[in-house]
């Protein structure tokens, strides 16, 4: 049973100039047709998120979810670009959600988020001793505070070299004393 979001976006409709839409309102028995801008969309969306205790989201997220939840109950690639108004597969396929969350679930990592693996990928070129600036090239930073951040240094490189520290210091302190 589609919810008030449903329905409500159910009864809108595009007008014919693509600039604006339009929903029916009913009054005293008749039904006006009235224009509604993007920022009225975006507002109604929002209130209607806010009302199931939902997070917020934009009609944009809504058009990628219907693509995935097409694409995930078997709809093949060209009937769902149909659907979607594209002109291109392409297109569709930069919508296409589903993959990422699906090789997850066959591996069994759902937990594992991309944003951890970037994070895993930075420190291992630090451990492999790649320069700073290749790391920052092969993350796509622009900051070099961001690369800083997601290449931080292992905790047992940390160790092993607080502990060179000492022994050199311990091997001058013993050095002075002979």
């Amino acid at each position: 049973m589609p919810g008030p979001l449903f329905c409500q976006l159910a009864k809108t409709q595009r007008c014919s100039d693509q600039d604006h839409v339009q929903r029916n309102r009913s009054r005293q028995g008749c039904l006006p047709t009235e224009p509604i801008n993007a920022h009225q969309v975006y507002a109604l969306l929002r209130r209607r998120c806010r009302q199931a205790k939902l997070k917020p989201c934009s009609p944009h997220d809504l058009r990628r979810t219907f693509i995935s939840k097409l694409l995930e109950q078997g709809v093949d690639f060209n009937t769902t670009r149909q659907l979607a108004g594209h002109e291109h597969l392409q297109t569709t396929a930069l919508y296409d959600r589903r993959t990422v969350k699906t090789q997850r679930q066959r591996v069994g990592l759902q937990q594992v988020r991309i944003h951890d693996l970037k994070h895993t990928f930075g420190r291992r070129l630090r451990a492999a001793n790649v320069s700073f600036e290749d790391r920052q090239d092969l993350l796509g930073h622009k900051s070099s505070r961001i690369t800083d951040h997601y290449s931080s240094a292992e905790l047992a490189n940390l160790i092993a070299a607080a502990e060179k520290v000492c022994i050199t210091k311990s091997r001058k302190i013993h050095a002075t004393e002979n």
